[in-house]
């Protein structure tokens, strides 16, 4: 989009984890399914979430957060239409109290931060939660499934998966929720979206350049899926299907010589 959120975010995807706040992250993301989206489309509302539990600190932020985030507002994980792309979508999140696991997270560590309370996210296998530690003690939530602490975590996972993720892993892990959806679904003008942001990240990401090209050809840009071919071919010469890719490479150039 070329405004100031979105070259922070390519920023970020390049290494500087404090180019963005996660709210801003989450925007730039939503901007893939709604293009004309605001930041005080996300920002006002995470405001008011959090003034709304700070009102009901008198016990703490977990338990203020728990009340009004998931037992009055009944925030919750789409377990129905659980791939749908706008669970990713920080802002449909705000509007219908639905979302996966880790746009969940990320709506509670923004209110958290507001209130001057650290949350972090940790990148489980399969499932994102999150950690606060408050008054001496360690809570693991999952905001997928109303906030209830999981027990015994640290038992069951491999230590490595407990690390706080920082801003660019859960960036990236948002994009590739996204990218599994719009390749499946074959939205390629989205999907090649997310890509041009995972490439940003990772310019060498093999798979990426594959799928972009997939998703360029998808929308009869063939000069621009050659390109992507040729890239990959540059970068991984001896690659099994080599001769398969040369071969896709000069249908490619020759569909997009006919468009001319």
């Amino acid at each position: 989009m070329g405004d100031s959120n979105s070259d922070a975010f390519s920023r970020l995807l390049r290494g500087d984890n404090g180019a963005l706040t996660l709210d801003l992250v989450a925007l730039v993301v939503a901007r893939i399914e709604f293009p004309h989206l605001q930041a005080p489309e996300i920002v006002a509302p995470l405001d008011r979430l959090a003034a709304e539990v700070r009102a009901r600190m008198r016990h703490g932020f977990r338990l203020a957060a728990e009340r009004r985030l998931f037992e009055e507002l009944s925030f919750a994980g789409n377990e129905v239409d659980y791939y749908n792309p706008l669970n990713s979508c920080l802002n449909w999140v705000l509007d219908s109290k639905l979302g996966i696991p880790i746009s969940l997270s990320v709506l509670y560590m923004e209110v958290a931060r507001r209130l001057d309370v650290r949350v972090d996210g940790i990148a489980a296998p399969g499932h994102f939660l999150i950690r606060l530690e408050e008054d001496g003690d360690t809570y693991y939530l999952d905001p997928f499934r109303g906030g209830i602490i999981r027990e015994d975590l640290e038992s069951e996972i491999d230590p490595q998966f407990l690390n706080a993720s920082p801003p660019r892993a859960i960036a990236i892990r948002m994009l590739n929720n996204l990218r599994q959806i719009y390749l499946e679904r074959r939205v390629w003008a989205k999907a090649e979206a997310v890509l041009n942001w995972l490439l940003t990240a990772e310019p060498r990401d093999g798979d990426a350049l594959r799928q972009r090209s997939a998703a360029r050809a998808g929308q009869h840009r063939y000069k621009a899926s050659a390109a992507d071919l040729e890239q990959y071919l540059k970068l991984f010469p001896q690659v099994q299907d080599a001769d398969d890719l040369n071969n896709q490479l000069l249908r490619l150039k020759r569909m997009h010589a006919s468009q001319n």
